[in-house]
């Protein structure tokens, strides 16, 4: 294997490398897929709770 020594970094072989820059990116992009998760959720809660107060108010839902 190469190892690769950069600085203060512990050297690491190179197939190392690869698996955990792999990780980093797939961490990155379930990350940002639980964000847009979050934000449906939270879209489709405030789009209940609307509903509910219209009910509440006698007026029939807008969803």
């Amino acid at each position: 294997y190469r190892w690769v020594n950069e600085g203060d970094i512990l050297p690491c072989p190179n197939w190392l490398l690869d698996i955990l820059s792999k990780w980093a990116a797939g961490e990155k992009q379930q990350s940002a897929e639980k964000k847009r998760q979050r934000l449906k959720n939270e879209q489709i809660r405030q789009a209940r709770l609307e509903a509910w107060r219209a009910k509440q108010e006698g007026k029939s839902p807008v969803a």
